[in-house]
């Protein structure tokens, strides 16, 4: 006896699709963008208007972490990928660049400060130049 396959279920929003898979609206959006999410835009709809059918997601979601999950063995078997094996160094390197950076900062805060030091003093030498050549005198001198 055949029995009829049970119709796909038909998630008929972008809110469906994103509970559907657990996602946000924007993150299944830009999935659809970024990596082909299978949905759907009838023909003459507006813009935002999507459907999807649960079992090409299903597909989709299959396909597309198999695919990470292959990536991420070669990285775990070191197959021109960086190895977990080197986080304790790649964590050291890290922490080296951050000192060099706030080192590099309080240098230049340091400059800054030279700076404008050198401005203000620029300040007092062109106000005396000023009343040299115009002859006129602060009181008391």
């Amino acid at each position: 006896m055949n029995t009829p396959l049970a119709p796909s279920k038909i998630l008929g929003s972008w809110k469906e699709i994103a509970a559907y898979l657990g996602k946000g609206v924007r993150t299944v959006q830009r999935w659809e963008q970024l990596y082909g999410l299978p949905v759907r835009r009838p023909h003459g709809s507006p813009m935002g208007v999507v459907y999807a059918s649960c079992d090409e997601l299903d597909v989709w979601l299959v396909q597309t972490w198999e695919h990470r999950h292959t990536v991420l063995r070669d990285y775990e078997r070191g197959n021109g990928y960086v190895t977990l094996g080197d986080t304790p160094k790649l964590v050291q390197q890290s922490q080296q660049l951050r000192y060099s950076n706030i080192v590099l900062i309080e240098s230049i805060r340091e400059k800054l400060h030279e700076l404008y030091q050198g401005c203000e003093q620029l300040k007092v030498a062109s106000a005396e130049s000023r009343r040299i050549c115009t002859g006129v005198w602060p009181r008391g001198e």
